[in-house]
């Protein structure tokens, strides 16, 4: 999301391992953003499975984080 790369990625997984690779290292990388919610951080098997459900609440905690992280910025200038 903010275009940098993600070191170890796999860019053609091939098996689901490599897929679940891949998802880890993305969620490691949004562990570390303030104001994502850590619940969705853990939950890989639900998203390599496609779950809606958990994809949307993710992407909400998501965007959530960045309304937090811009509303700290917006107070520091």
């Amino acid at each position: 999301m903010e275009l940098k790369a993600i070191p170890g990625l796999i860019l053609k997984p091939k098996t689901n391992a490599s897929k679940v690779v891949n998802i880890r290292k993305c969620l490691n990388a949004l562990s570390k953003r303030p104001g994502v919610n850590p619940h969705y951080l853990h939950l890989e098997d639900k998203i390599l499975a496609g779950d809606g459900d958990t994809i949307r609440k993710l992407l909400v905690s998501i965007r959530e984080g960045y309304k937090f992280m811009n509303k700290c910025i917006q107070r520091t200038q």
